[in-house]
């Protein structure tokens, strides 16, 4: 979804920033950026890098 809106944001000329967990992969927050978005990792809060649990996208929706 980052990456969709990333792309809608940058067609229509505003700024994207997406906050994402640090259990997200690099490569994710690379194909955002490369959209021209802003990427704002948060700690992850439990789970494994690789795997975001409900818990890490509701620290990164708090701290955005």
């Amino acid at each position: 979804m980052g990456a969709g809106l990333a792309v809608v944001a940058r067609a229509l000329g505003h700024p994207f920033v997406a906050f994402m967990s640090a259990g997200n992969s690099p490569e994710r927050k690379r194909i955002i950026e490369a959209f021209g978005a802003e990427v704002i990792i948060v700690p992850q809060v439990d789970g494994t890098p690789g795997m975001v649990t409900g818990n890490d996208v509701w620290a990164a929706d708090e701290l955005c």
